[in-house]
């Protein structure tokens, strides 16, 4: 498990990353150091540039799975809102801030949600900034959004399967639809990203 949080910080210790990814961390990313967290998500933002390596790529997305899934892979939002889930739930009652238990904690992928749903009442300067990060990765990019490809599933499936994700054209596509779609949960998760985007 620290091994884990260790790799999910540590840029050096990411060997699938740095094997397919070396090219494109010098190309744009050879400023960020590697032990801050900072490249992974530096690496995000140029996800879909048209001169990343396809092998890097689909090393990020794996990555990106990982870090829509729960704070304890994201350790830059873990150390920048420590705290912030457990008081946002005190203050808002907001079910995806709720602490489930000791181990849990604020770790889940509702934890996350709770951090970019309630962005705008972040007390922190660093825990907005890599917030506000996160959130322009979940606009570019549905599957950077904890729980949406499983809420969305079918829609996906149904209005989408011949869209590619990434460059928020999922986000379009099941937009354009919205009306038709009949799972509450994406078109709640639906309404938020855009309603974060505007």
């Amino acid at each position: 498990m620290l091994f884990r949080s260790l790799e999910a910080e540590d840029y050096t210790l990411m060997t699938g990353l740095q094997k397919h990814c070396a090219d494109d961390r010098q190309r744009f990313c050879k400023h960020v150091a590697d032990h801050t967290g900072r490249v992974v998500m530096c690496m995000m933002d140029h996800l879909h540039h048209v001169e990343m390596e396809p092998g890097c790529r689909e090393k990020l997305v794996e990555k990106q799975g990982m870090l829509a899934s729960s704070l304890q892979f994201n350790p830059l939002v873990a150390k920048s809102c420590r705290g912030e889930v457990e008081r946002l739930y005190r203050q808002t009652k907001d079910v995806n801030c709720q602490p489930h238990d000791d181990v849990m904690n604020g770790l889940s992928g509702m934890g996350l949600h709770c951090l970019t749903s309630h962005h705008t009442e972040l007390r922190t300067t660093g825990c907005s900034q890599t917030v506000n990060a996160l959130l322009r990765l979940q606009s570019n990019d549905l599957r950077a959004f904890p729980g949406m490809m499983v809420a969305c599933k079918q829609p996906i499936k149904q209005f989408c399967h011949d869209v590619s994700p990434g460059k928020g054209r999922l986000h379009d596509c099941l937009r354009s639809s919205i009306g038709k779609i009949m799972q509450p949960r994406c078109v709640a998760m639906l309404k938020l990203a855009w309603s974060v985007e505007k």
